[in-house]
């Protein structure tokens, strides 16, 4: 695991020597998009979850499950969001320094956190510090590549046009420098007004908050608005922002960058090497991160030494901007990728300090002389995140959106913790726009990893998939396990009738795919053979089991019984042999097979047993000889469906009452003897219970059973059901979870699209929970109310 940096190492470069200025605080932050007030599904979007239903297995894709459950279904609400943001000041008719009588204009984006479409109120007025003169306020009522920069003359604010979600609205204070300022003075603008500054997403006008013409707020989008805004009122209200931001008289412009370098999971390659990805972002800000008064810029390029062969010969001296990281000790490069308009470029040799790195496009033949990788951005070519208009030019622009993308793979046999750096280099520019190079910017960030490579307990390990020293309950290494289930067709969901899942009417099989590990450095032979279970009868009658290497091409069939274990009729044939290289990998294949008539929602397991040394196996052997020197056991598990829908309702008085956790839901006999009134409420909630084993007590990479692409359907009118016509769907009563969490993002559909959740006509809800993962031991929930239809008064 990465560890906490107190330091992050970014650095700024003035024409005078170095000077250390903390941009980031302390701490691992990862660059990312703008974090909003919240993430909240599409208003209006629908959730749902229904009574028959099928399931995947992540695992085995496209291969469905069925079992027997209830129904759910919720209405997603409108919410409104405001992000108000500085965005630096800028000049109309001039690049130098803010100078006295000088326009200036403080420029903020104004963004639609919520979950619609949202219009916002731009208000008239706004604060300037006293050594400016305010002007006006100015939003851009067109798009970024084509304004329209429309002056607010209206005492209480104009309207701006519909902004999508995740959209920004440009706003700018248009102010005037006094002739009486002197320089470092304080150029101060804030857009919006909130009781205390700064505020994200404020409700306007709670508490002490009060309401004046300087805010900034948002406006519901009351008719519908295509696939901008689906029209009608946010649920949370009216919402406001604010942002102060300040630059000096006189200020002088400076290009600022910071970087981040992170790394994916090192994977282990054998016991000496691990294969490692480094993952690169920089941002060049808008604003002083430093606070001490200058103006941040766009990054011009600094000169490098760059050659176009795989030598690095015959270097040119250019100007770019370049990313670079030099390689860890002990590591070897082995790919690259890079954003577009970004070249990847190489050095074998490391950094010297006061030595030029010479740098080339093509990287040489013999990749393990690289010592540096490096990004170089080509002016013009580059594409910037998406709030940056694409420019041609020759600096990199600024904006609060990191550039990401770069990344470099290494091979490394460093073991234990060792640091990497990643930097950026570029430039402040002049007033004309070009390169200053008595203005270097230079920004770094360390990484320091830790590889550990589990020390040898045994010669020999056996486990899932690429998992072979995976462990089971209480960190044994012999019971580790992959879980797998076969697949249940519709005609086997079938409850009878106290509601038990009747065994399974046909044969099941699922395939497995085990990696075996050789800890030595010497080669040679290991066996596989299928072992009983500690319980006998944990593995029902008839079992047969095939175990076959990886292509299939040489197989062994066993099948099992309580009373006498393992036995096969291939009694000319030793059990499967797999040839493996010292500190290497081999994998096979077993196929189980369960008889028909089994229990659902039951784990049946198979135990593996890789061994090696003393005498080889007889032909016809089912059992591992006692002179094996060295064995290992994994566990193939076979469950008959692995997701339990248990459905369960109770009585509300009032449709307040859903939310009320005091009242007790019943579920079999129980729910039977409910007696509803008419008028009152009925509420039901379906529970989809993940029953397989999970990774507790020890267990350690053995592999699990999540599940996904739940569909469901509750149909009030489909026979037993007659809910449909007698009841009446309570608008907004439905939600699902997992565990306690609401699930945000699954879709809904009403009677087959031809109503909606505001309706109460509905009688039919088709779920699809899509991605969301409902993992071993872990339960997703559906609720959703029907009120008792009253007769005609």
């Amino acid at each position: 695991m990465r560890p906490a940096r107190t330091d992050r190492n970014n650095i700024i470069a003035y024409a005078r020597p170095l000077i250390a200025s903390a941009l980031l605080a302390g701490g691992f932050v990862q660059l990312a998009a703008p974090v909003f007030a919240q993430v909240v599904p599409v208003a209006n979007s629908e959730i749902s979850n229904t009574a028959t239903a099928s399931y995947e297995d992540p695992n085995v894709p496209n291969v469905p499950i069925s079992t027997v459950s209830n129904t759910v279904t919720v209405k997603v609400a409108k919410i409104a969001g405001i992000l108000v943001t500085a965005e630096g000041f800028t000049q109309p008719n001039t690049t130098d320094a803010f100078k006295p009588n000088e326009t200036v204009y403080a420029n903020f984006k104004v963004t639609n956190t919520g979950n619609d479409g949202v219009q916002f109120k731009v208000p008239q007025l706004a604060d300037v510090s006293p050594n400016v003169t305010f002007s006006k306020v100015q939003y851009n009522a067109g798009t970024t590549l084509a304004p329209n920069w429309t002056d607010v003359t209206d005492a209480n604010g104009s309207t701006s046009q519909t902004i999508a979600i995740g959209g920004v609205l440009e706003v700018r204070v248009v102010s005037t420098i006094n002739a009486s300022a002197i320089a470092g003075d304080d150029i101060v603008a804030t857009l919006g007004n909130t009781s205390t500054p700064g505020l994200v997403n404020a409700e306007r006008g709670v508490g002490t908050e009060t309401i004046d013409g300087k805010d900034v707020y948002t406006v519901d989008v009351t008719t519908a608005g295509g696939v901008v805004a689906l029209g009608g009122t946010a649920a949370n209200g009216v919402r406001e922002a604010s942002a102060t931001q300040k630059v000096k008289v006189n200020a002088v412009k400076q290009a600022f960058a910071t970087v981040d370098l992170t790394n994916d999971a090192p994977v282990p390659v054998n016991a000496t090497t691990d294969n490692v990805k480094y993952n690169i972002s920089v941002t060049v800000p808008t604003t002083d991160p430093t606070n001490s008064g200058k103006v941040a810029t766009d990054l011009a390029p600094t000169a490098i030494k760059l050659a176009t062969n795989d030598a690095a010969t015959s270097p040119t001296d250019v100007n770019r901007v370049i990313v670079s990281y030099p390689l860890a000790p002990n590591s070897t490069f082995t790919g690259v990728t890079a954003p577009v308009g970004w070249t990847p470029v190489y050095a074998i040799t490391s950094p010297v300090v006061g030595t030029p790195t010479v740098w080339s496009t093509v990287p040489p033949t013999d990749l393990t002389t690289v010592k540096q990788v490096g990004f170089i951005y080509e002016p013009g070519t580059a594409t910037a995140p998406a709030s940056v208009p694409a420019t041609a030019g020759t600096s990199l622009p600024a904006t609060t959106t990191p550039y990401s993308g770069f990344a470099v793979n290494v091979t490394t046999g460093q073991l234990g913790a060792f640091t990497s750096i990643a930097s950026i280099d570029g430039t402040t520019p002049d007033a004309a726009g070009n390169p200053d190079p008595t203005k270097p910017t230079h920004a770094e960030d360390t990484l320091t990893l830790t590889t550990v490579r589990a020390a040898v307990i045994s010669d020999l390990y056996n486990g899932p998939e690429s998992k072979p020293r995976a462990t089971g309950p209480s960190n044994d290494n012999n019971k580790d396990f992959t879980n797998k289930s076969m697949q249940i067709a519709a005609v086997d969901a079938v409850r009878d009738t106290s509601g038990v899942l009747t065994n399974t009417t046909t044969t099941g099989t699922a395939t497995f795919n085990n990696t075996i590990e050789n800890a030595t450095n010497v080669a040679g032979d290991v066996y596989v053979l299928p072992t009983p279970p500690t319980t006998a009868t944990a593995l029902p009658d008839g079992t047969t089991v095939v175990v076959k290497n990886i292509n299939g091409s040489d197989t062994r069939t066993y099948t099992y019984t309580a009373a006498g274990g393992f036995v096969t009729t291939q009694t000319t044939l030793p059990p499967l042999k797999l040839a493996i290289a010292g500190n290497g990998l081999v994998s096979y294949a077993v196929d189980v097979t369960l008889p028909a008539g089994q229990e659902q929602l039951k784990g049946y397991p198979v135990p593996l047993t890789a061994f090696t040394g003393g005498a080889a196996p007889a032909n016809g052997a089912t059992t591992v000889p006692g002179t094996a020197t060295a064995q290992n056991t994994t566990i193939n598990q076979v469950y008959t469906g692995y997701i339990d829908l248990i459905k369960e309702a109770r009585l509300l008085d009032v449709i307040t009452d859903q939310n009320n956790t005091t009242i007790p839901y019943v579920s079999g006999a129980a729910a039977n003897n409910l007696f509803a009134v008419p008028g009152k409420f009925i509420q039901y909630r379906i529970r989809a219970v993940n029953v397989s084993e999970d990774l507790s007590g020890g267990s350690v990479d053995s592999k699990v059973l999540s599940a996904t692409k739940i569909k469901m359907l509750e149909d009030g009118l489909a026979t037993p059901n007659t809910w449909g016509n007698t009841t009446s769907h309570a608008p907004d009563s439905a939600k699902t979870l997992l565990g306690t969490t609401l699930l945000p993002s699954n879709t809904i559909t009403y009677d087959q699209g031809t109503k909606n959740n505001t309706q109460s006509t509905v009688s039919r809800y088709d779920v699809d929970l899509g991605t969301t993962v409902i993992a071993p031991q872990q339960t997703g929930s559906f609720v959703f109310v029907r009120q008792v239809n009253k007769p005609a008064q």
